[in-house]
């Protein structure tokens, strides 16, 4: 009796979306009614026990990713440089043998945890992608992020997430403050608790705590282990102009983590309404007459249904930026405005994007359309 895994995730992580695939064999299929039996751990939990078939011969499979899907929620978002967890899982199954007369659990296996998190990648992309070049672990690892460019004005927020297949230690964040000739003013390390999923943020306000951005032009951020392992390099870029019509945009991207964006063009909000309407007789009873007012008229409404919209425009960015935003803003469930009392979640509700090269144009404009507020009035 034995049971052999035979494929599972080959990567660190796995992004929700995606298929989450393991497949099994067993040298005993030709026991009478046979068939596998799996139970899926979340964060070494039993979630759920399903029974498979063979499918291929001697070989079964089980996709976890809709059961991963349902348990995982967007990560969190933090609100200063300290680490913050959420948005991540870990997935395990231990798949049996079952078979007999009086069908009986036999001998098991583990397949091993994958670390899950809340993304998915178009299925051509996530084909083609080693999702550990997103893995601190490895040296030169990325953020979860697929961002050509980052830039930060005053008052604005940014974060970076990422991931490590060891997070017990924690891991130290390195920030290079650089003027515009490219000379250091200042560095800071800040050791952080370590995660499955680890977020922290790298805002205006934060930045210049721990150094003045007066005289800074660019801000270099990378992550360190306690073993002397690094990420790869992020410069964020410090913009000083000033722009009265900009709206900033925060969203779950398809790697599991949010990034952000500045609409700096065009700003317009607009409200359309739905009205409820009800018709009375043209006038009503005074006591013992009948009296004809004009508040008392033959139509009026009983309730209006208000949706609050905000249609944003971006000043000329490049292709990248364009081709980013499309793959990730566009298609993101998530989707957060900053405002002046925090973050509000928002829904697009752009009909359609273009994919645009560069054969004439140099630069581009984005638009998108959001649903802000949905409100309905009281009943009259």
């Amino acid at each position: 009796m034995a049971v052999t895994i035979d494929q599972h995730i080959n990567t660190n992580i796995a992004t929700s979306g995606n298929p989450i695939i393991f497949t099994f064999s067993s040298n005993q299929t030709g026991q009478v009614n046979f068939s596998y039996y799996v139970e899926v751990y979340i964060d070494a939990v039993l979630n759920s026990s399903h029974q498979v078939f063979p499918e291929s011969g001697i070989y079964g499979k089980f996709d976890a990713s809709q059961i991963v899907e349902s348990e995982l929620t967007a990560p969190n978002i933090p609100t200063d440089i300290n680490g913050v967890s959420g948005g991540a899982l870990l997935c395990e199954l231990k798949v049996y043998e079952r078979y007999g007369t009086i069908p009986a659990l036999q001998a098991s296996e583990l397949t091993g945890t994958i670390s899950c998190i809340k993304g998915k990648l178009f299925m051509n992309d996530w084909i083609n992608t080693d999702l550990d070049i997103y893995t601190v672990l490895n040296n030169g690892g990325g953020f979860l992020t697929q961002c050509p460019e980052f830039y930060l004005r005053e008052g604005e927020l940014l974060n970076y997430y990422f991931t490590v297949d060891s997070y017990s230690s924690g891991y130290d964040i390195s920030l290079t403050y650089k003027d515009s000739s490219g000379s250091t003013l200042n560095t800071q390390l800040i050791s952080n608790s370590g995660y499955l999923l680890n977020a922290f943020s790298v805002g205006w306000d934060i930045l210049d705590g721990y150094y003045s951005l007066d005289s800074v032009s660019t801000v270099e951020v990378f992550i360190e282990n306690i073993d002397s392992v690094y990420s790869e390099t992020y410069v964020i870029n410090i913009l000083r102009c000033s722009v009265v019509d900009k709206e900033r945009l925060h969203f779950l991207n398809q790697l599991g983590g949010i990034d952000a964006f500045t609409f700096d063009a065009v700003s317009k909000k607009s409200m359309t309404t739905q009205t409820n309407s009800f018709l009375t007789t043209q006038g009503g009873f005074n006591g013992s007459g009948y009296d004809y007012s004009t508040t008392n008229s033959q139509t009026g409404n009983y309730q209006v249904t208000s949706n609050t919209k905000l249609m944003l425009e971006s000043n000329w960015v490049n292709e990248d930026i364009m081709q980013w935003l499309n793959d990730n803003l566009f298609t993101s469930p998530y989707i957060l405005l900053e405002t002046e009392n925090g973050l509000q979640r928002v829904a697009n509700t752009s009909a359609s994007v273009r994919y645009k090269k560069n054969r004439n144009d140099m630069a581009f404009n984005v638009v998108i359309e959001l649903d802000l507020e949905m409100h309905s009035s009281m009943i009259i």
